[in-house]
């Protein structure tokens, strides 16, 4: 079989220290390129380089072939210092073949054909699905902004491919997750990122607490079919819904293939972002795609980062993923008689304290609860109670979504900004 080994290369600006968690400016442009966007540095080699769900991949038997990556970023100031620009740009590697292999890339400033600057990195790319390689460029001022491009190049071996190319520009000051801000910041200023566009939303349902008659200590959102058919039909993974950082954080935990009773196998990340108490707050992403793929890496390609990587309000962090095909089907699917798990998969996402109960994910602002709550609106789970039920049996449950509420029937440690019970939060 083969494996797919995610490595990714980080370039970030060594910064000057800030005391306090980092505020973003308004400047900062982040992109994702598959692979696709790349292209042969030699036309005449284009033919071997194969795009597919992998990436761009070298198809040949024997030879390298050199690859070449513009990276679309925001012009940086000549006279810019270290302590006020950030420039980051990471590439995903995937190894195909069943050997290792060493993969030479640069970083290149150019000033029409000619490379004015060049920052080289030698990545190793072992057969082992575990290794995860990093490395840290600290030097990407333009020396002519006006005049020069930035692009990444590669010298693939066969069988490696070019999954992905994020860049991300902004004058920031770096994340300092020893001083994550207070959950009551999450308050008094909502988060304006969800972890989903809204409009790929199709049902779901909010927080409901201990006290509501049908309780579940988590939110969902669940989404069309459609999007898992587009990806199964063009194996891109542009076509399923896009999972982003809704804040600022660091990742504690990625979970590959999670076994839970239901036979369900989801993956995810636990994602700390705020304190309350002088403990850590951790947001939850379950990614439930309802099905057992019986391959512990067969989920790998879906997530975007590892374990200890900081991430930013806004950043692309995985793909959610599911099928439409009978060859999945068991009996959680969904709540049809022929159900697929398409169905019913859902991203399920809460908050916790360490060591701590769940509570309700309350942190976004109203336009995107007002929006979220009409996009799941006739959703068959969008209610609370449990089977087939009448909309005069939750009134209250559609008045506190309808009204931007994310937490209903909360029990007092269920309320993530005081010990207090919440009918709606």
């Amino acid at each position: 079989m083969k494996k797919v080994i995610l490595i990714y290369l980080a370039t970030v600006t060594v910064l000057k220290c800030a005391s306090g968690l980092a505020q973003e400016s308004n400047s900062i442009e982040r992109f994702i390129s598959h692979g696709s966007s790349c292209r042969a540095s030699e036309p005449a080699v284009s033919i071997k380089l194969q795009s597919r769900e992998s990436g761009l991949t070298n198809a040949h038997e024997t030879q390298e072939l050199s690859v070449v990556c513009p990276l679309k970023r925001r012009s940086f100031s000549e006279t810019s210092k270290l302590n006020d620009t950030a420039f980051r740009a990471r590439i995903i590697l995937g190894n195909n073949s069943e050997t290792a292999q060493s993969v030479d890339c640069q970083l290149q400033e150019l000033i029409g054909p000619e490379v004015k600057n060049e920052w080289p990195a030698s990545i190793s790319i072992s057969n082992d699905v575990n290794q995860a390689n990093e490395y840290t460029w600290d030097v990407v001022a333009a020396t002519s902004p006006e005049l020069s491009l930035m692009n990444i190049s590669c010298d693939l071996p066969p069988g490696i491919s070019l999954i992905n190319v994020h860049t991300e520009s902004s004058d920031q000051t770096p994340f300092d997750s020893s001083n994550l801000p207070q959950i009551s910041t999450f308050q008094s200023k909502p988060s304006d990122q969800f972890i989903v566009d809204l409009n790929v939303v199709n049902n779901g349902h909010i927080y409901r607490g201990n006290n509501a008659n049908n309780p579940h200590s988590g939110a969902h959102v669940q989404f069309e079919e459609a999007y898992f058919t587009n990806y199964e039909n063009s194996g891109e993974l542009s076509d399923l819904p896009k999972i982003y950082a809704a804040f600022d954080g660091v990742i504690t935990r990625v979970d590959y293939y999670f076994a839970q009773s239901t036979g369900n196998y989801r993956y995810g990340y636990l994602i700390e972002f705020a304190k309350s108490d002088g403990k850590n707050v951790r947001f939850n992403y379950s990614i439930e795609p309802m099905l057992n793929p019986n391959d512990e890496d067969f989920y790998r390609k879906f997530l975007l980062k590892n374990q200890g990587d900081v991430v930013r309000k806004g950043d692309l962090i995985a793909y959610m993923y599911s099928s439409t095909s009978d060859e999945y089907i068991n009996g959680v699917c969904g709540f049809k008689p022929n159900c697929t798990p398409a169905d019913n998969a859902h991203i399920h996402y809460d908050i916790a304290k360490s060591g701590g109960s769940f509570m309700s994910p309350s942190i976004f602002n109203n336009a995107i609860m007002l929006q979220l709550a009409e996009q799941m609106r006739g959703g068959n789970v969008h209610k609370d109670c449990s089977g087939p039920c009448q909309p005069e049996e939750y009134i209250e449950y559609t008045q506190c979504a309808d009204s931007g509420g994310m937490g209903y029937k909360l029990a007092t440690e269920e309320n993530p900004y005081e010990d207090k019970l919440a009918d709606c939060l």
